[in-house]
Parts: C-alpha cells; sequence; structure tokens
C-alpha cells in the first residue's frame, strides 16, 4: 500500500515524503483516510468478543464456553490458561487498552431484561466494571460466582440478605460499607419480562459496527496539534492530494531535495529564478504566481489573497466576501490554480517548456469548468456563466 501511494506501480523504491502514520489518519485530523491495518484488525476481533456476549445461545459460543470456563474462572471473557489456539489470543487482544484507558469491558454493557442470561458478578452491567472489581470483598464471600443477576435481585427487601449464597455473612466494616453501596445501586434495577440485551456504548446506537470501532480506535490513536484544511469535494482526488502535501511541504521542490541528500545544481525557483524553491516560494511570493492570482482575483472579484505560507492560499477563500455556491466554487479555484502553477513548473524543469501566463490562465478556467460541470449537479452551467463568474 505504501509502495503504491508515493511510487505507482513501476520498479525501483520511491521517496515516502509522509509517515504512514499521518498518512493513515482521518482526514478530518490532517491525513489521507487510508486505513490501517493494525486498527481493522483489532476492530475485527472486538466483533469476535461482542458476538460472544449476544450470542450466547450459539453452539460456538457453547463449545468455547465448554473448552474454557472452568470452575475458578471469573473473567467477562473465559480462556483457560493452559490452552493456546485462536480463541485465546483473541481474548488477549481484547483485554488490551481499546480507547485510551478504556478496555472492552468498559465499552460494553448489559441492560437488564429479565435477569437470566448477565452474570450478576461477572458481566459489566450495573457499573462500568463487573461488581467482581467493585466489590471485591464480597466477591470473595459468594458461593455462586456465575450467578445470573435474577438469581441476586429476587430476594426480597424485608430481608435483604434472603436469596444470598455467602461463605459467611458480610460483617467487617469493608465488607459492610460494601454490602451498603451494593444495596443502594441493585434498589433502583427493575425486572422485566423482557430478554436481557448488551450495549456498545461506544456508538449512539447502541450496536457495535466495525467501522465505529475503527473510527474510534483511529480518533484515539490521532494527534489533534496536527496541521487540518478542509477539501473541496468538487475537484478530483489528485488535486486534494496535491494541496494536503503542499499544506505539509512535502511537495518535491528543490528545497525540500536537497533535505532528502539528492544533489541539485540550484536550488533557485525555476520559474521566476528568484528565491529559494519551497512551497510557499512558489505559490505566494513567485512573480509567475503573483500574475495568475492577480489574474484569478479579477476574473472571481475577489481581493488578493494575502499569504504567507501555502496553507494561508488554500484557506484564503473564506476571507474572500463570496457567499453560497460562489465561494465553493472559488475555494476548489484555488486548488486548482495551485496544481495548475504546479503542473507548469514541471513542464519547465523535465521538457523546458517555457509557461506563458494567460496559457495557464486558461487552463485553469477551462479545467475548472469541465470538472465543475461534470462533478456537480450544475450540468446545464454554460460556458459563458463561467468566464463572468456568475
Amino acid at each position: 500500500m505504501r509502495k503504491f501511494l508515493w511510487g505507482g506501480v513501476g520498479p525501483g523504491r520511491k521517496t515516502c515524503w509522509v509517515s504512514w502514520d499521518r498518512v493513515s489518519d482521518p482526514i478530518d485530523k490532517g491525513g489521507l483516510g487510508i486505513r490501517k491495518l493494525a486498527a481493522v484488525n483489532r476492530a475485527l476481533i472486538a466483533k469476535w468478543a461482542w458476538r460472544f456476549k449476544v450470542e450466547s445461545n450459539s453452539l460456538w459460543v457453547k463449545t468455547i464456553s465448554a473448552i474454557h470456563s472452568h470452575r475458578g474462572s471469573c473473567d467477562f471473557l473465559p480462556a483457560k490458561a493452559s490452552l493456546g489456539g485462536a480463541w485465546k489470543n483473541i481474548v488477549s487482544s481484547v483485554d488490551k487498552p481499546v480507547f485510551g484507558s478504556e478496555r472492552f469491558r468498559h465499552i460494553i454493557k448489559g441492560v437488564v431484561g429479565n435477569g437470566s442470561s448477565i452474570a450478576f458478578w461477572l458481566d459489566p452491567w450495573l457499573c462500568k466494571d463487573p461488581l467482581r472489581l467493585c466489590f471485591p470483598n464480597l466477591f470473595a464471600l459468594e458461593l455462586d460466582k456465575k450467578c445470573v443477576v435474577r438469581e441476586r435481585i429476587g430476594s426480597p427487601f424485608s430481608n435483604p440478605m434472603a436469596g444470598w449464597k455467602w461463605k459467611k455473612p458480610p460483617d467487617s466494616d469493608v465488607e459492610l460499607a460494601e454490602w451498603s453501596a451494593l444495596c443502594v445501586l441493585l434498589r433502583y434495577v427493575i425486572l422485566t419480562n423482557g430478554p436481557d440485551k448488551w450495549m456498545w456504548t461506544a456508538d449512539s446506537s447502541g450496536l457495535f459496527s466495525v467501522k465505529s470501532t475503527y473510527a474510534s480506535l483511529i480518533q484515539d490513536m490521532s494527534d489533534n496539534n496536527q496541521v487540518t484544511w478542509e477539501w473541496c469535494r468538487w475537484i478530483p482526488i489528485k488535486c486534494n492530494v496535491f494541496a494536503w502535501r503542499a499544506v505539509l511541504e512535502r511537495l518535491p521542490t528543490r528545497v525540500e531535495l536537497r533535505k532528502r541528500n539528492l544533489i541539485l545544481p540550484d536550488s533557485a525557483c525555476p520559474l521566476c529564478l528568484d528565491g529559494e524553491e519551497t512551497a510557499s516560494h512558489l505559490f505566494t511570493a513567485c512573480s509567475f504566481s503573483t500574475a495568475i492570482w492577480l489574474k484569478i482575483c479579477s476574473w472571481c472579484k475577489v481581493p488578493f489573497p494575502v499569504a504567507f505560507s501555502f496553507k494561508d492560499i488554500v484557506e484564503a477563500f473564506r476571507f474572500s466576501g463570496l457567499k453560497g455556491e460562489k465561494l465553493r466554487v472559488y475555494q476548489g479555484l484555488v486548488i486548482i490554480t495551485c496544481w495548475s502553477i504546479w503542473c507548469a513548473r514541471n513542464e519547465l524543469v523535465f521538457n523546458d517548456k517555457v509557461p506563458k501566463i494567460e496559457e495557464v490562465f486558461c487552463a485553469i478556467r477551462s479545467i475548472g469548468f469541465l470538472w465543475y460541470k461534470n462533478r456537480t449537479k450544475c450540468i446545464d452551467y454554460s460556458w459563458e456563466d463561467w468566464c463572468k463568474f456568475l
């Protein structure tokens, strides 16, 4: 995937201009949104743990339970230490933090109906963690550690201790304090005739999906301080990716190539021969680019953009004074203009074709019109209206 992104299918090793962690970040976090396979794998593995809880009557769940459950097993997902295999690897992966310090048992929660399938002590249903972790001293006194909710909630309040199976009644200060806190929580639990359910708290729907889990994993892994900008939807992806690289100063300009130890005779801007060729200079300070921007601003009837970096250029549309559809069109034209200047620069460097300002400007209008008309719903938009920027 990395080689294809930077080198296509040609032979030889190409330069990777942006780290893969940055490439795999979502677009709104400053990346390209290419899926990170490790996160996809973790989301797919988490699905098996979810299915183990919601498909409790399935044959495969009963088989796993029969193999891995034992008398001393008190885990949310059973896994016998003496056995290997795929299921133990799944449990080991799920037991790692999923989002920050949150583990799988913090994200899945039992919703009690009739209380016949949710384990009272072992499953997370009343608190964020299973009750065995919240009330460890009471759990140590419990004889039936795998009892379900219905077997404990059904006790009459006139005698709260009735129906519980203790090794000995709680009598120490710690045990009585835990018992008091547990009784307060259980006071608001009401059993119904409906079945017990499971809820995935990481999604607003309450249902597990690989997509939402992957998005949460990436959200947790992403650096919130990265440079971002708003992509334009009506221009091709290649133009957006070009602008993304330029914002990061990852275009193969002469200065950037020299930083990567490529021997070049000169680092001057090939279009104006005045100043070193960086992305910021090429699109904001170059005299050739300035002449193009003057024509674009005159055509679109907007003020000349005051920019000191490429990011300033791609965000200039916000201060153009335009509104509605004109604003959206101008946003795309800004990126198309930069892309056309880069193409003209490459024609000069690689083919010795000296660019002309008027030709580049006409190409920007023509390409912009074709893309806008064919990539939006404005199929009846005319060339005359486009030339007048109506």
